[in-house]
This record gives C-alpha cells, sequence and structure tokens, in this order.
C-alpha cells in the first residue's frame, strides 16, 4: 500500500505543514506481523522557518495468535533540518521478547550540527524519557558506547 498525505492547519502565524508519502509493507511471520513503512514525512514550522525531513519505523505486533499480544516501535530515524543543514539520529530498539516488556522504547541519538559533527547525545526510554546532553566536554573518540 502506497499512501501520500498533506496537511495545512488553518492559517497563522504559528502553524505547520505536514506532508509525506509512505509505502507499507508487511510481513507474517506466525505469530507476529512487521509493518515496515517505508518512506519519509516533512514538516514546515511556519513560526520559525524550518524544515525537517525524517523517515519512519517499523512496527510490530507480536503474539497475535496466542497469549497478550503486544507493539513494538523499532527504527533508525534521521531527521534533516532542510534549512539549515542540521541532523540528528535517533536508534529506537526493538524489545527483545514479552519478557523484556520493561525495555521497551529504549533508544539512544545524537544531534550534529551542519558540518557533521556531534554537538549532542542521549538516550532514554521514549515512553518515559529522552536525555539531550552536550558532547562538547570530551572528544568523540574516547566517549564510550552502550
Amino acid at each position: 500500500m502506497i499512501a501520500a498525505v498533506f496537511l495545512r492547519p488553518p492559517p497563522g502565524p504559528q502553524g505547520y505543514e505536514l506532508y509525506g508519502e509512505v509505502e507499507t509493507k508487511t510481513k507474517f511471520w506466525g505469530k507476529a506481523i512487521d509493518c515496515i513503512l517505508a518512506g519519509h514525512m516533512s514538516i514546515r514550522l511556519k513560526a520559525f522557518g524550518d524544515e525537517y525531513r525524517f523517515n519512519l519505523g517499523t512496527l510490530n505486533i507480536n503474539d497475535i495468535i496466542l497469549g497478550r499480544f503486544w507493539i513494538d516501535l523499532s527504527c533508525d530515524m534521521k531527521v534533516r533540518n532542510l534549512t539549515t543543514g542540521e541532523s540528528s539520529r535517533l536508534i529506537i530498539k526493538p524489545c527483545r521478547g514479552y519478557p523484556y516488556l520493561k525495555e521497551r522504547g529504549r533508544c539512544e541519538g545524537v544531534v550534529c550540527n551542519a558540518e557533521g559533527k556531534e554537538v549532542r547525545g542521549g538516550g532514554g526510554k521514549g515512553v518515559e524519557s529522552i536525555i539531550i546532553i552536550l558532547r562538547n566536554e570530551q572528544p568523540a573518540a574516547k566517549r564510550g558506547r552502550r
């Protein structure tokens, strides 16, 4: 299925425009269904004059035949400010199974300036909170990765 969307709210200085295209592919794995969302969305914020473009992730619907079904979102989302060239990357890790539902939504990401240098980074749980910190106090090569 391919879908296109264009949304323009009532006129005003604080408005926005949202548009994009999405192709949905589904895979049935016996106990689960993966909904892969390929494409991109863009949002233009009128008050700031910025336009952002981002890709979408994968939605997993698990344990659909027996047990308590649960939904998980995982993705490697890249967001780019088309006006300034700044970008960010957010990785939402997939949950490992029903016993690990408390880990669902774990994510980490970085924010890069227009030259591609990491200026902020952080992580957390997308369903609770995400903490972003400045990264200019230590060089990128010495930072520990999880």
